[in-house]
């Protein structure tokens, strides 16, 4: 009896291909799995050029779970994408630890690409190849910029400009505040000139006249009409005397705490028509302080021009004197319900003598700010800005809020 083997069945077949098929697939999948697996790595990248044959640097990374045979194939960008370091040695093999060294031609930009050792990569390219067909990863990377075109030096940069604009306002201000001060020197030198001549000349020679009056009048005997007149005309003589010490000793006193700012204000309708002073209020906030002279007179200035024009012009009903001191500078707005000023107005005002262009220039010669705003029937706000550096003098008074009223 002759042994033959036992062929499967067609069952049996088709269940084994299956197998087979599944197990290929398994395989196939675990090494898809080990090249996406894999990834590049750059830890020295050469500087950022325009590229070209002079110019070489070295280049370094790691490949992390490379496969058998697989090598890195370098790019640098000088418009299109050149294979590195020269197109007849195109590849850069891998240590056992992963990692891989080559020199490079300058770029703009550069690639590492890990292909299969079957594949063959091109000399240029206008872009990268993709993964797959013998390419298991690509890594991009920027060259190393200038130190010119660093975020550190951009940033440094910006820093220093902001610190040469404050220096720059401070050493404004500090002129600013000089020149105030050689101002009110001055001021103050020729008021008193002007307070010594005053006595020397006017004063001295009412006294003069007082006593000589004093000596007739001590000659007519009592009960004499004319003395009652000469004694009344005395009286007249020692009040104007004593005005006139008080004035001179106002003169000789460079800044005086009874002349301040908001009391300038209250008094400035007593110089006006009483049919022509509609409501007229000033309002005080924040802690007072003491002004620089020169400061104190050409605010007062700017802010009684205001509320002229308010009055006699704009025909207002109810102007409002807002001064606020806080510890950024002094604010002085002056508020009416008249009928406004014309746009045109406005912008013509920046040129010639007008009271509105004088403002300006007394606002500018102080180092303040200056904003109007006002229109047709809307009425008109004036608003005075001085840096608290410049117009301040002393500490704070202490806090204060005051409203009065006209």
């Amino acid at each position: 009896m002759t042994w033959r083997p036992r062929l499967p069945s067609e069952a049996v077949t088709r269940t084994l291909c299956v197998v087979a098929g599944f197990l290929a697939a398994l395989v196939a999948t675990g090494s898809r799995r080990m090249i996406a697996a894999s990834a590049i790595e750059f830890s020295l990248v050469p500087p950022e050029a325009a590229g070209g044959t002079e110019q070489l640097a070295s280049i370094e990374g790691r490949v992390t779970a490379p496969g058998p045979g697989q090598r890195i194939v370098l790019y640098a960008r000088s418009g299109d994408w050149y294979v590195q370091p020269y197109a007849n040695a195109p590849f850069t093999a891998i240590q056992g630890d992963g990692r891989w060294r080559s020199p490079t031609h300058l770029g703009t930009e550069y690639a590492a690409v890990l292909v299969d050792a079957e594949y063959r990569p091109p000399a240029k390219a206008s872009t990268l190849p993709g993964i797959g067909g013998g390419v298991a990863a690509v890594a991009v990377t920027d060259g190393v910029p200038p130190w010119w075109k660093t975020g550190w030096f951009r940033l440094a940069g910006l820093v220093a400009a902001a610190l040469a604009a404050f220096g720059l306002h401070r050493y404004r201000l500090q002129k600013l505040a000089h020149e105030l001060d050689a101002r009110s020197l001055e001021r103050l030198t020729e008021r008193t000139r002007i307070a010594q001549e005053l006595y020397d000349t006017l004063l001295q020679g009412f006294l003069s006249a007082s006593m000589q009056l004093h000596l007739a009048v001590d000659q007519l005997p009592e009960g004499s009409p004319d003395r009652a007149r000469l004694d009344q005309a005395l009286a007249v003589m020692g009040r104007a005397t004593d005005e006139g010490r008080r004035v001179l000793h106002g003169l000789r006193c460079g800044n005086s705490d009874a002349e301040r700012l908001e009391s300038a204000f209250e008094r400035l309708p007593q110089g006006l028509p009483s049919e022509a002073v509609g409501d007229y209020k000033v309002t005080v906030a924040g802690e007072s302080r003491r002004l620089h002279p020169i400061i104190r007179d050409e605010v007062y200035r700017v802010g009684r021009e205001a509320v002229m024009n308010a009055f006699r012009h704009a025909q207002a009903r109810a102007v409002a004197v807002e001064i606020e001191y806080s510890p950024r500078g002094l604010r002085v707005a002056v508020r009416d319900d008249g009928r406004g000023i014309d746009s045109r107005v406005l912008a013509s005002s920046r040129e010639g003598d007008g009271g509105l262009s004088g403002m300006r220039r007394g606002a500018a010669g102080i180092g303040a700010r200056l904003r109007i705003r006002s229109g047709s029937g809307v009425g008109t706000l004036v608003e005075l800005s001085v840096p608290g550096s410049v117009a301040f003098q002393g500490p704070a008074d202490g806090p204060r809020r005051l409203e009065t009223g006209a």
